[in-house]
């Protein structure tokens, strides 16, 4: 790549391809500009994601200790051990969820990272 490419932004390359006559150059930037674009997209729907299994995190939290610590008498054993383990089931999900998140989160940054380096 020469420096004046190098120097460049994508605008820039896309201008000197069309001038040059370069089509296959013209056809590369677009479907750069495209897959980077689909590629944001993606980690702007998994931080929403994020946000919002964060929060369902934090109420199944609430929850399960709602559940451990009753502010009114325990009538059944059964029904009190019940509505724990059916809460921690709850946390457990929206942990791994969340976490899944994460990762799908960090997967993307890195293709961001390695694959489109300006």
């Amino acid at each position: 790549m020469s420096k004046v490419t190098e120097t460049l932004g994508f605008f820039g390359n896309l201008v000197l391809a069309k001038l040059t006559g370069d089509n296959n150059q013209v056809t590369a930037l677009r479907i750069e500009k495209k897959a980077k674009a689909a590629v944001r997209s993606q980690i702007a729907a998994a931080e929403s994601a994020i946000s919002d299994l964060e929060i369902a995190k934090e109420n199944a939290e609430e929850a399960l200790e709602e559940a451990q610590v009753p502010t009114e008498m325990i009538s059944s054993n059964e029904n009190y051990i019940g509505k724990i383990i059916s809460a921690q089931s709850r946390l457990d999900t929206a942990t791994e969820k969340l976490e899944d998140a994460k990762t799908t989160l960090a997967y993307w940054n890195e293709m961001l990272e390695t694959k489109f380096k300006s």
